[in-house]
Formats: structure tokens, C-alpha cells, sequence
């Protein structure tokens, strides 16, 4: 398999070989046996030089869910092709274990050059996201505004937005205020959809409605259990991000659906605008 295809078949990891949440709410222990079989074959795998072998091994085995199969995929992410370490991070992103989280965030916070290096640091961004752990919001805004990658922003915004707690509201709200506008606006977008994921509300792309709006209500908001029905198209986005949307909008053209395994939108991506106010599905902006 050359460079090109290899890459090709990795950006369809998320959305066609994983099995996503739904498997990974209906995982059950693996068999000591399972589990053997997985570390060896990933262990002879890695000692390889064929990154090929290496990419499908770590993709084989992500449903084997233990912490020795978890221990062997997250060596993955100390190999040098690029492409081995994005496989490494796909597979404990959606391996339902407490100890992936905790595996790939060890590995961020040990490599040095990761910041350096966009699109890997976006995919793992995402991937810690992907739990929605409060343990996990100080590694997702460290040095937020040092690398304003648009798809490391993008990561690290949605990924606040998927962890169903007052401190992340608290988080995207200090991020708000304590930037300058012209900082903040390239990345409104983001704010806006993640805070609608958390509150319910929707404040459009204005930094100064939603601080005002929080201003007003932080006394007496509360978390809701479960995330709020979005309007269609920022519902698509959301979910299309975290591997949950396999379809496509009404109208978008085959090839043309979500993003890549670093979050950045694929040509043929509906609008980011979404439904403009008025619209049906539009949420009634609140005072």
C-alpha cells in the first residue's frame, strides 16, 4: 500500500471501520485469550517496518478492549510515521476504557513536539474529547492561544462542548472574556456550537450576547443531562465530528460529508453558518 492510499484509508478509520458509540456502549470483556492473541499480534506488528501492517494491526485490535491491549496500541503513538501515530490515536479514541483517555493523555503531556505537529495534535485533542471527562479541560485549553491552528482550535473547543459539566460552560466562558475580540472571532463558530451542545441556547456568533447572556443566567444554570436537540445542520456538524453521523444533510452530494480525523471540514461541507435566525429549527436566542 503506497503513502497516498495508506493516508486515504486512515481518514475513513472514524467513519467506516469503527464501530463507533454504539459499540462502544455494547463492549464486553474480551477473553484472556482475546487479549494475547491481540498484544502479540500488535507487538510483531510494531516491531516491523511496514506502517501498513502496523495501521491495520492497531485498527484490528481496538475491540479488544483491556488495559494490555490498550498498554500495546498506546506504544503505537511513540512511532515515528505519522500515520501509525494517528492509527494509535483513532483506536483509543473509541476504545471505551478509562485508561485510553489516561494513555493518550500521558503521551501529551510527555511529547514535546506535539504541539508542532497540527494535525496529529488536533486528532489527539479530539480523541481525549471523544470521553468527556471534567479531569480533562486544563490539557484541552494549555497554551489555548500559543498554536491557533484552526483545527486545533477546533478540537479543543468541541471537545469543552462534549464534557457535560458546569466547569466547561465556566471554561468556554473565560476564554470569551478573557481574549480580545479580534482574537476570539475566527474561532466564534466553534464557541457557538459547543455552548449550544452545553446550554441549550443559542447567542449566534456574538462574543458580547453570549457573555451577556451568561452574565444573566450563570446563578441559576443548570446542566441538563443529556445534550439538547440541535437544529439540523449544526446537529450534523456535532455529531458527524464526534463519529456519531453517518448520513449526510438533505441535498449534500456523495463524497462530500464531514470532516477529517483532524476536524477540518471536507469541500462540499454544509455551511458552519447553519439555518439563519427565523429559520425553522433556528433556537429562539434568549435574553
Amino acid at each position: 500500500m503506497d503513502s497516498m492510499k495508506l493516508r486515504r484509508w486512515i481518514a475513513l478509520f472514524v467513519f467506516v471501520t469503527v464501530p463507533h458509540l454504539s459499540w462502544a456502549q455494547n463492549a464486553k470483556p474480551a477473553s484472556p485469550e482475546a487479549v494475547k492473541a491481540a498484544v502479540t499480534e500488535i507487538e510483531k506488528a510494531l516491531a516491523g517496518k511496514d506502517p501498513a501492517v502496523k495501521v491495520e494491526a492497531l485498527k484490528k485490535n481496538s475491540a479488544i478492549v483491556d488495559t494490555k491491549t490498550i498498554d500495546a496500541i498506546a506504544k503505537g503513538l511513540r512511532e515515528k510515521e505519522q500515520e501509525v501515530k494517528l492509527a494509535a490515536i483513532e483506536a483509543l479514541r473509541f476504545m471505551p476504557h478509562p485508561e485510553s483517555r489516561k494513555s493518550l493523555e500521558h503521551w501529551m503531556r510527555s511529547e514535546r513536539s506535539l504541539k508542532d505537529q497540527y494535525e496529529v495534535y488536533a486528532a489527539a485533542l479530539r480523541a481525549v474529547g471523544q470521553f468527556g471527562a471534567k479531569e480533562s479541560i486544563e490539557l484541552l485549553v494549555e497554551d489555548l492561544w500559543t498554536a491557533p491552528d484552526n483545527s486545533v482550535m477546533k478540537a479543543r473547543l468541541l471537545s469543552l462542548g462534549r464534557i457535560r459539566d458546569r466547569a466547561a460552560v465556566e471554561k468556554l466562558m473565560d476564554l470569551l472574556k478573557s481574549a480580545g475580540q479580534n482574537k476570539v472571532e475566527p474561532f466564534m463558530d466553534d464557541f457557538r456550537l459547543s455552548l449550544m451542545a452545553l446550554t441549550g441556547v443559542d447567542q449566534g456568533k456574538s462574543r458580547d450576547l453570549w457573555t451577556r447572556w451568561w452574565q444573566d443566567n450563570k446563578d441559576k444554570f443548570t446542566m441538563a443531562k443529556v445534550e439538547p436537540e440541535l437544529p439540523k445542520v449544526d446537529s450534523y456538524r456535532w455529531k458527524s465530528y464526534w463519529g456519531e453521523q453517518m448520513g449526510s444533510p438533505r441535498g449534500e452530494k456523495r463524497g462530500e460529508r464531514g470532516t477529517d480525523r483532524a476536524g477540518r471540514e471536507r469541500p462540499g461541507t454544509p455551511s458552519k453558518e447553519g439555518p439563519k435566525e427565523g429559520e425553522a429549527g433556528e433556537p429562539r436566542k434568549q435574553p
